[in-house]
């Protein structure tokens, strides 16, 4: 479900970066027209991968559970089984409850993506920048995640 990887299972966010990088370079010689360039990023999505170092920066133990991260104890029983894809992985149990250890796995393994993620739009905005088209250009970021 989750963990530190090598290439190529997060090799995708890398290929997009250089993929949006290349077309902003192509786009630049061409400054004065107008362009459209939509550049999406799958990550933090499952699985939860990433290069290690943005593991090493969200240890488990420093994750507090929110007051609200459970199901209510008022739900009905079907509430605990409405997680689609989460529940297909090995170490997810089919039904019933989530421990607290393995919940705050789970955050730390959005947090890894996240930051991920978060480094490779940089490298665009940063290149976006470095060719000169950044203040003649809307930056729209849009998330799934809230």
């Amino acid at each position: 479900m989750q963990g530190i990887t090598r290439q190529p299972l997060h090799q995708r966010s890398t290929q997009i970066t250089a993929q949006a990088i290349e077309e902003l370079q192509v786009l630049a010689k061409t400054a004065d027209d107008p362009y459209f360039l939509a550049v999406k990023f799958i990550k933090p999505h499952l699985p939860f991968t990433a290069p290690k170092k943005y593991w090493d920066l969200y240890p488990k133990e420093s994750v507090k559970l929110p007051g609200n991260c459970l199901i209510s104890k008022n739900a009905s029983k079907e509430a605990n089984y409405g997680w689609g894809e989460l529940r297909n992985y090995s170490d997810i149990p089919k039904k019933g409850p989530i421990t607290d250890d393995k919940v705050r796995r789970l955050i730390c393994c959005d947090y890894a993506c996240v930051g991920y993620t978060d480094a490779k739009v940089g490298k665009v905005l940063n290149e976006l920048d470095r060719l000169g088209l950044k203040e003649n250009t809307i930056i729209v970021l849009w998330g799934d995640h809230g």
